[in-house]
């Protein structure tokens, strides 16, 4: 897309579908790799709408805490802070991984890899795995 002749960037192609069909595509695109996938998926059918991945996760990931809860499985609040901030990491990267503990200012700055295998134990690379899947399916 990038390469001649069109040199198209993601934000092309989403303002382009938004004067297509203004009633299906909604919010605005933050030049995010999830920006990317949300337009692979609209052109390929598999969503009816195009939106920015961060509109659509927050809810997913309100269902999956309410099923961790239901399991059993309450967070303390610096937990959640941090769920929340792997939330947010998801919706703008698509994945998350352990490295990206380390390596991102945010996490890296409470704390990073340590400070979360401290809170989540165990729980840390299940909850890895799960989120991505669970938040962008």
């Amino acid at each position: 897309m990038r390469r001649p002749p069109w040199l198209l960037q993601p934000i092309d192609i989403w303002r382009a579908y938004k004067r297509l069909d203004d009633e299906r595509v909604k919010g605005n695109p933050t030049r995010a790799l999830s920006d990317t996938v949300m337009l692979v998926r609209y052109a390929l059918g598999g969503t009816t709408t195009l939106e920015p991945l961060p509109a659509t996760i927050a809810g997913r990931f309100n269902l999956w805490l309410g099923r961790e809860e239901r399991a059993g499985r309450a967070y303390t609040e610096a937990q959640r802070a941090w769920l929340f901030a792997i939330r947010d990491f998801i919706a703008v990267n698509v994945d998350i991984t352990p490295e990206d503990l380390m390596d991102a200012p945010d996490f890296a700055a409470q704390g990073g890899l340590l400070r979360a295998h401290a809170l989540f134990g165990d729980r840390l690379r299940p909850i890895l795995h799960e989120l991505p899947q669970v938040l962008i399916a």
